[in-house]
């Protein structure tokens, strides 16, 4: 008898272990401008607008609702199989909802529709990458640092309160947005500045508070603050220190909190 080793042809990969990528066309099917979406889960109906922006995660349309309020319906991306879209979905939802404030942008519905995942929220008019582009050459940073400052470090206290931390503070995370006067509804209103995107913001709290804290948001921040013309960190005088990236040659302006 022949003690011949037979040997054994590779089996071929499970079609199910096999990872096939998954494009937009798959499921995900983009709102057409002028269509009427409507929650099933609150029953408000959205009319779509264009494409007004686009992250990692997501696309970004304006939409408004029966009232006429300026909104915004961010549509996930297929970048993973249709469940763990689903829960990243629900994540980001339970995260804006339980970090509701005046200078965070605010959730108002979300709903599957067509098997794509929506998230409304308030539109605001452009974020600071945008803003200080928009304003030229007539950017005055001393002019913008205490408004930006005051509002973006009670957004990011809230967050780290709550035992959150952002993780992806930048000046495209960072919103204009304006207060409408019902008394003057012509007028712009008022303007102020919300922190956006939670969506890689994590829970810090329990066993997991030695991975994540708030130092992570606090040098993010950097991107966003300017420091007096000349004026540098190890000068000590400037808890915040951070360069505005969309003018990083122009002039400083400190913050003294």
């Amino acid at each position: 008898m022949s003690d011949a080793v037979v040997p054994v042809p590779d089996s071929p990969v499970p079609e199910a272990t096999q990872e096939v990528p998954v494009r937009p066309a798959d499921w995900v099917t983009p709102p057409t401008e002028g269509e009427v979406i409507t929650s099933v889960a609150t029953g408000n109906s959205y009319t779509m607008g264009g494409k007004i922006g686009e992250g990692h995660f997501g696309m970004v349309y304006a939409c408004f609702d029966t009232w006429g309020n300026d909104l915004a319906a961010k549509v996930m991306k297929p970048l993973a199989p249709y469940e763990k879209v689903k829960a990243a979905t629900e994540a980001e939802l339970n995260k804006l909802i339980v970090l509701r404030h005046p200078h965070i942008t605010y959730v108002f519905d979300a709903f599957e529709y067509r098997d794509s995942f929506y998230i409304i929220t308030e539109r605001c008019y452009c974020p600071l990458t945008s803003l200080f582009s928009e304003v030229g050459d007539t950017f005055k940073g001393a002019l913008w640092i205490r408004a930006v400052a005051r509002c973006l470090l009670q957004a990011v206290q809230y967050i780290h309160n709550n035992q959150y931390v952002h993780q992806d503070i930048h000046l495209g995370n960072v919103f204009a947005a304006f207060t409408k006067d019902e008394m003057v509804v012509e007028g712009p209103g008022a303007m102020h500045f919300k922190l956006g995107d939670l969506g890689v913001a994590k829970l810090f709290s329990g066993d997991r508070r030695h991975e994540y804290t708030g130092a992570v948001d606090a040098s993010a921040r950097g991107v966003g603050f300017i420091g007096v013309r000349g004026a540098r960190p190890q000068d000590g005088h400037l808890p915040l220190w951070v360069a505005l990236s969309a003018h990083p040659a122009r002039e400083r302006a400190t913050l003294h909190c």
